[in-house]
């Protein structure tokens, strides 16, 4: 609060301000770590609360890829959409459906260098609709695929974070009575699905 105080209203050298724009991402790190913790813990004691509604899910693809275009912008990676046209409505917790692709597109940027992400969604069959994320990264080797929805684990991976996102995107995926899977080979990329049920 008094970052923001000082950024917003009181007149700062640029090299105070400098000082202030770190302190305010690093408040938003923390925020968002420790919302991680909060959500990993009710995850594991099965408590996550979701509150499904009809919608359509172009909206969410949309503003995960607004979310993110100015990072990817700055590293030369593009970041395309790839939507079933006519595609129907999904009955999901909208706030924590775009929490649980956020977190698959942050981890995908994190591991392309080259290249970038798809962000797609289609009609799997009469009962889901299938999401998914699809990078140019280096893919994850077999071995460790196991591994990748347990909290906390994070292989040989040299990308910054707790190793909570997955974690907490399975959780969310099953709140819905969906499922998440992946397919990757070492230097072909990696996609990661998910399901969410129709309206």
């Amino acid at each position: 609060m008094a970052a923001t105080i000082l950024r917003d209203m009181v007149p700062v050298p640029e090299t105070g301000q400098k000082s202030i724009a770190s302190i305010l991402r690093a408040v938003a790190r923390m925020g968002r770590m420790i919302q991680d913790l909060l959500d990993v813990s009710v995850i594991q004691v099965g408590r996550l609360t979701i509150d499904p509604r009809p919608f359509d899910v172009r909206p969410v693809i949309e503003e995960a890829v607004e979310a993110f275009a100015s990072e990817a912008a700055e590293r030369a990676l593009t970041v395309d959409v790839d939507i079933e046209v006519g595609l129907p409505r999904v009955r999901s917790d909208r706030d924590r459906l775009f929490q649980a692709l956020a977190n698959l597109v942050g981890n995908a940027l994190k591991a392309t260098t080259q290249g970038g992400i798809v962000i797609g969604a289609r009609s799997l069959d009469e009962r889901d609709v299938v999401l998914w994320v699809r990078d140019t990264g280096p893919g994850i080797a077999e071995e460790q695929q196991g591994r990748l929805f347990e909290p906390y684990w994070r292989g040989q991976s040299t990308y910054k974070g707790a190793g909570l996102g997955l974690a907490i995107t399975r959780g969310i995926v099953e709140a819905h009575g969906g499922r998440i899977w992946l397919e990757s080979k070492p230097g072909d990329g990696t996609t990661f699905f998910f399901t969410v049920p129709k309206a």
